[in-house]
């Protein structure tokens, strides 16, 4: 036992050995990559300035001939101002290269600018200075206000031009082998090490492997016993990546071994509101029990997810719900759950100043029909009743069936008490269309009640006491009016 505890904890050892030593040739690599980098960047632009400073010597010696060329004192200013900025730019420049500074790149960006350290280089510089220094009085001088003889100028000019390109041009080509030198170096060093971290890779994957058959065989016995159970089972790791799952959950969420270990939990569970839900391969949603236990498998943390399916038990407490607050024939709310919002009216009408009403609506001539044509004729026409209250009020409103065939509607956030009159004319309007109960034609109507919060009362019982009362009311005044 001992033995084979030593065994493991020496293969453990070495894999832990040639993973550090994979990081560390990685991030030495890195580094050097990123050093070398940076200075073939410093090259690139040492050699994009150089080619400038060409550029400049040409610009200069070309505005140099223009002057004794153009006697006209416009155009004349206008050269010495493009003499003066291509002498100040490209003095700057080698000023730089000999003793670092800031420059301006191609792009017109301010960019800092470290001196050239190779000695053939800053000779190049410095020949480039020497010769320009003649020609670069006489441009001073002239920017000093100074009366410069330009034929004198041009002479000098004519002189330096080439011999500074020629330097110039050496020190490009200088830029350019140092820079392909580094690019050389970056090379070696790169193969150096991509052959170093190619052994050392070979080596971990070796212990790896050989650390994998034996995890393999825990994994198969810890599966099959998975599979055995009753209850979904999933197992991930700390970064919520699935490394198992039972039969139970691939059934449950719709998945095959293949694809379900390649799932994310994340695409399987989400959590809303504090509940808990499921996520089937074909999109639909089920509400799930969850219980979620850590532990431990050869050093490694792992957690056990328990799925258990309660959208059934769900539905149905739903449904028991739905049944203790509506009205079982019609849909409509029922008169308990009516008074609650009611109540939950009042407060919320009485904080915003403005009005709310109540209509308590009584059929005629339903207990007729109910009684000639048969419970079911009169059930369906409650229903057609309530159909047609529901489409008369705005979503936010409530209609509720009071009792047998009264309805009770309310209507809040209104402004203004006339509107309320608008609305009752709707409802009685409604019945103005005769109902189709099993192909035959019944004319029906309505006695209509009304009360106001809060001119009729400031509670939900007064309320609906004073648009009872008014409802009787309008029905006395019809039946008088038919007799």
């Amino acid at each position: 036992m001992e033995r084979e505890l030593i065994r493991k904890t020496s293969k453990i050892t070495h894999l832990v050995i040639a993973i550090c030593l994979f990081i560390f040739l990685d991030c030495f690599i890195l580094g050097i990559n990123l050093y070398l980098t940076h200075e073939l960047e410093r090259d690139a632009l040492a050699i994009n300035i150089a080619g400038r400073e060409r550029m400049l010597t040409q610009r200069m010696a070309k505005v140099t001939y223009q002057l004794e060329a153009e006697p006209v004192l416009v155009i004349e200013e206008q050269l010495k101002e493009e003499l003066f900025e291509a002498h100040h730019l490209f003095t700057s420049t080698l000023d730089s290269f000999e003793k670092s500074g800031y420059v301006i790149d191609s792009e017109g960006s301010v960019q800092p600018f470290k001196k050239v350290t190779d000695e053939l280089a800053l000779q190049f510089v410095i020949n480039t200075k020497e010769l320009f220094t003649p020609w670069s009085e006489q441009i001073k001088a002239l920017r000093d206000g100074q009366i410069i003889d330009y034929t004198k100028m041009r002479l000098l000019a004519e002189q330096t031009n080439l011999p500074m390109l020629e330097q110039v041009n050496l020190l490009t080509s200088r830029m350019e082998a140092l820079s392909g030198q580094k690019t050389q170096m970056i090379r070696l060093i790169q193969g150096v090490a991509l052959l170093l971290a190619f052994v050392n890779f070979v080596v971990i994957i070796r212990l790896f492997l050989s650390r994998s058959r034996q995890a393999q065989i825990q994994i198969d016995n810890f599966l099959d016993l998975l599979d055995n159970a009753s209850t979904a089972m999933i197992v991930v790791d700390d970064d919520n990546r699935i490394v198992l799952a039972n039969k139970m959950s691939q059934e449950l969420f719709g998945y095959p071994a293949h694809l379900f270990l390649m799932t994310g939990i994340d695409n399987l569970i989400r959590k809303e509101r504090g509940n808990s839900y499921g996520v089937r391969r074909d999109g639909s949603v089920f509400q799930i029990d969850l219980t979620m236990r850590p532990f431990l498998m050869q050093d490694k943390a792992l957690t056990v997810i328990t799925v258990l399916d309660i959208s059934k038990h769900t539905s149905e407490q739903q449904r028991l719900a739905h049944l203790a607050n509506h009205d079982t024939l019609t849909g409509l709310v029922n008169r308990r759950a009516f008074f609650d919002r009611l109540d939950m009216e009042i407060l919320r009408t009485r904080r915003s100043g403005l009005l709310l009403g109540i209509y308590f609506l009584d059929l005629d001539r339903f207990k007729q029909i109910n009684d000639t044509q048969g419970h079911g004729v009169g059930d369906e026409l409650l229903k057609q009743v309530a159909k047609r209250l529901v489409g008369c009020v705005r979503e936010t409103d409530t209609v509720a069936r009071f009792a047998g065939d009264e309805f009770v509607i309310m209507v809040h956030d209104v402004h203004h008490k006339h509107e309320f009159e608008k609305v009752r004319a709707k409802l009685i309007e409604l019945f103005a269309s005769p109902f189709y109960l099993r192909d035959t034609e019944h004319n029906i109507g309505c006695s209509v009640g009304l009360s106001i919060y809060p001119l009729d009362g400031t509670d939900a019982t007064k309320l609906i006491e004073k648009a009872d009362e008014r409802m009787y009311q309008d029905k006395q005044i019809t039946e008088r009016g038919i007799h």
